[in-house]
């Protein structure tokens, strides 16, 4: 494994970790709400199409997750620890 792919992996685990936090707050909260936003008309000319959260969905979609079952595995904190390694090793192609 190149030092590249270690370092994209370490990035999606911490990703993953962090999207645990936000789905354990409360729907009302801030980053909760932003998780879910959509902005309104198109991104400037020059911008990339992929944003952060269609990563995330693509990511989510292919683990077969939807936002609620991600947000049921992320209540229980043991649980969402190895869920998001396994998701970290089928996007690594160990599954």
């Amino acid at each position: 494994m190149s030092e590249a792919e270690k370092v994209s992996d370490e990035v999606r685990r911490r990703r993953w970790n962090w999207i645990g936090h936000v789905l354990r707050r409360e729907p009302t909260d801030d980053c909760a709400v932003a998780l879910g936003w959509t902005p309104e008309g198109r991104r400037k000319r020059g911008r990339p199409k992929t944003t952060w959260r269609r990563m995330v969905e693509v990511e989510r979609n292919g683990a077969g997750w939807s936002w609620n079952a991600a947000r049921r595995a992320a209540s229980d904190r043991k649980q969402w620890k190895q869920d998001v390694r396994a998701l970290c090793a089928f996007w690594r192609g160990e599954s």
